[in-house]
């Protein structure tokens, strides 16, 4: 088996979550791996299956990049769906591992801004918004800072940037976003 951990994140109790991926040994594909480990190292048994959650999504591959808890206890993941193309994913878990069926579809929330994208960073902003930061291809083949703003709901705060997202040419080249804050 192969696991990649990327996220790491403390929550307010003292318990580490790992998120990455897991190469599904049947099909091949990265699929979303997430664990919680208690303060003193050891998986924590009441989080997923034994401590470990692993998710398919859409039977293509996922990576993750970053993790949040939210206030309420939800668990976010953002990173990107492999397909032809990257495209921006945003998932959403109860404080136990499940999915969170009330979140974008099933849980899920993939965008699609342009011919591919990676998000590498999240936060929470204020009123429970969501924040994914990272690049995405311009039609000169050339990387461009995205940055990504939802409603608690998981839809796109089209309040935001254009339809919920803020796309900035800052060199004329590449340009990638690797870290966030609020």
């Amino acid at each position: 088996d192969t696991d990649e951990a990327s996220a790491i994140c403390m929550q307010t109790d003292g318990k580490i979550l790992l998120a990455g991926f897991s190469v599904d040994t049947i099909s091949f594909n990265l699929i979303v791996s997430m664990s919680r480990v208690m303060s003193n190292g050891t998986l924590d048994g009441d989080f997923g299956n034994n401590g470990r959650v692993l998710t398919p999504v859409m039977s293509t591959s996922a990576e993750i990049e970053s993790v949040a808890v939210q206030s309420d206890g939800k668990i976010l993941l953002a990173g990107s769906l492999v397909m032809a193309d990257r495209k921006f994913l945003l998932m959403r878990y109860n404080g136990d591992g499940t999915i969170d069926s009330t979140f974008g579809s099933a849980g899920i929330v993939v965008t699609d801004l342009q011919t591919e994208e990676h998000g590498y960073a999240l936060a929470l902003g204020s009123n429970g918004r969501i924040l994914i930061a990272g690049y995405t291809r311009n039609l000169f083949e050339d990387y461009d800072l995205a940055l990504l703003q939802y409603l608690p709901t998981g839809a796109p705060d089209l309040s935001f940037g254009t339809n919920g997202s803020a796309v900035t040419d800052v060199s004329g080249g590449d340009d990638h976003a690797y870290a966030l804050a609020v």
